[in-house]
């Protein structure tokens, strides 16, 4: 599985006539497009194609719902390159 979650800080301080500084936590998510049945499977509160507090809808996303998006983002990508 190439799908993972990512955590860390993000920090900042600039020194001067006025200081200012600044730390907060930083989430992200990274989903193997050909993986987001088999995720989102695996989690109580994330869902494809059904309400839940986290949810992917296809028909959201780049292009025809009846096609898979790692394939519309492979055409994309390539249309624009």
């Amino acid at each position: 599985m190439n799908s993972c979650l990512y955590e860390g800080t993000i920090r900042h301080r600039r020194f001067g006539a006025v200081e200012n500084r600044f730390t907060y936590g930083l989430f992200m998510v990274y989903l193997d497009l050909d993986e987001l049945g088999f995720v989102f499977d695996g989690h109580p509160l994330w869902s494809v194609e059904k309400r839940n507090v986290a949810y992917f809808r296809r028909r959201d996303h780049l292009g025809d719902a009846g096609g898979s998006l790692a394939d519309a983002v492979r055409d994309k990508v390539f249309e624009e390159t």
